[in-house]
């Protein structure tokens, strides 16, 4: 059916309402009424035909890119959607199953997330933990102090620390747990808050106390033992000193005496020994430097005329060491001050 002139034109008009395209309609048609005074109807006509098809198939393409767009936005927010699910499921999974405690802090120290584990371990229904204080409610006064500065440098922008800590359960319990804590940030980069992660240690840490006290027992008896076998020792360098000095005969006195300085040099392990902070180790220098006094001292009174320069290192024995390297050090200086000054 041949359209007529007039009808051409109300159908330009829908179609260019129709594509939204108001300006580029205003365009054609005015640039159509300006052709209606200088163009022939029929070459108008035509005009308007091809137009119209112009603009029909502008129509068309917009619709198709407006499809095209619509259906590419879908898929998208379909993939992002998807993550975003996963990456929930995920993170849900993960603080929900790990022994690990996991409490999101905001910088006033509101508790902003606190996983089952958490509840468990301190005792705190997640519903009455959501809100309240971390400071407050699991710190004992002892640790805010070290709680504060840990937030402190994690203002000044220090990105994790970690540190052990005690948190208190809800029945007043002591909890010892090794803690890292990290910051949170904001899209815009600034501190949202802190994210603490943490292992119970309390076991570990009740073992520990209880094999340093046990060890420090143990020290303790040992120093007594060496305190012990010391003044044995000296008893013993005492009744030898007494019957060389009661003996007669200048050769057993001499022997008794070379007995008596023997023992003392095993005495003087042990008090070196008793009076050393590591009970398993002394002190080589002033080990051997009391050894070469005393040394001098049994010699009798022309040996202590004799000025010794000692040049010792640093050097700390054990007790077996300490011992062989006492007598031989002992017998070579005897031996010096009795035959190598003949005067």
């Amino acid at each position: 059916m041949k359209l007529s002139f007039a009808a051409k034109i109300t159908l330009l008009a829908f179609i260019v309402d129709a594509a939204g395209m108001a300006g580029l309609g205003l365009i054609i048609f005015r640039d159509s009424a300006q052709l209606l005074r200088n163009e022939s109807l029929d070459d108008l006509s035509s005009r308007l035909d091809r137009e119209t098809a112009i603009l029909a198939e502008l129509l068309k393409k917009a619709r198709e890119d407006a499809l095209f767009l619509a259906d590419s936005l879908e898929r998208q927010v379909g993939d992002r959607t998807r993550e975003l699910h996963e990456r929930e499921t995920r993170y849900q999974l993960l603080t929900e199953t790990t022994g690990s405690i996991i409490i999101v802090v905001a910088p006033g120290g509101a508790i902003l997330e606190f996983n089952p584990a958490a509840e468990q371990l301190l005792g705190v229904p997640r519903e009455e933990a959501m809100g309240s204080n971390y400071f407050q409610t699991f710190l004992s006064e002892g640790n805010c102090q070290t709680a504060f500065e840990v937030s402190r440098r994690m203002l000044a922008g220090q990105a994790s620390i970690n540190v052990e800590n005690e948190l208190i359960t809800a029945e007043g319990n002591t909890l010892y747990f090794r803690l890292n804590v990290a910051r949170l940030l904001d899209d815009h980069g600034k501190l949202a808050g802190l994210v603490i992660t943490g292992q119970d240690i309390t076991e570990r840490k009740v073992a520990e106390e209880a094999i340093k006290s046990s060890l420090e027992e143990k020290e303790v008896l040992l120093a007594e033992i060496h305190h012990r076998v010391k003044s044995n020792l000296q008893v013993v360098s005492s009744m030898l000193s007494l019957q060389g000095n009661a003996h007669g005969d200048e050769r057993v006195a001499a022997a008794l005496a070379d007995s008596e300085r023997r023992v003392k040099v095993m005495a003087q392990v042990h008090e070196n020994l008793y009076r050393s902070q590591d009970l398993g180790y002394i002190d080589g220098c002033e080990y051997l430097h009391s050894i070469i006094h005393d040394t001098q001292l049994a010699s009798g009174n022309p040996a202590q005329s004799i000025k010794i320069h000692e040049e010792l290192e640093e050097l700390n024995f054990d007790i077996d060491t300490a011992i062989s390297l006492g007598q031989i050090t002992s017998e070579l200086l005897s031996n010096s001050l009795k035959h190598a000054f003949p005067n």
